[in-house]
């Protein structure tokens, strides 16, 4: 077992029965997986293979030394910046915090799944439980938390 850290998991200190957690924040605004493209010559090629790396470069201190290995269970908020709210804090009038218009959650999903391989798992079959939800806030994040099936 590992100590539970905000960003990360650090030290080796026991703490009850947790199994290790990691969260993962970034303050950018999601992406949504593009599909793969082929040139005129049949060339197959990854629209977002840019997005990924950027991706991978903003979190890169947050994530674990090697891959976790293993079944794992994740977390996946998508926070999309919006104008519900008024100056006070308080919801605008008619307005609630969903959001129900693109990116689909599931092409959210995908191209987290699928940047976060090789960093933070070994390959994204080891996810066995994945919740997610898509909310407007008062700023663009994305908040990753990753829990070692036991």
């Amino acid at each position: 077992m590992t100590k539970v850290s905000a960003v990360g998991t650090k030290g080796t200190e026991k703490v009850g029965l947790l199994p290790p957690h990691i969260h993962i924040l970034s303050s950018e605004r999601p992406i949504p997986l593009k599909r793969h493209r082929s040139t005129r010559s049949g060339h197959m090629y990854d629209p977002s293979s840019k997005d990924k790396s950027n991706y991978i470069k903003s979190i890169k201190k947050q994530l674990p030394t090697k891959p976790l290995s293993g079944p794992l269970r994740v977390n996946i908020h998508f926070v999309f910046k919006s104008n519900i709210y008024k100056k006070d804090g308080s919801f605008r009038k008619g307005k609630d915090d969903s959001h129900v218009c693109k990116p689909d959650l599931s092409n959210l999903i995908k191209f987290y799944e699928d940047a976060l391989t090789g960093y933070l798992w070994n390959d994204d079959c080891q996810i066995v439980e994945i919740q997610s939800f898509k909310i407007r806030g008062k700023k663009d994040s994305v908040f990753i938390c990753v829990e070692e099936d036991v």
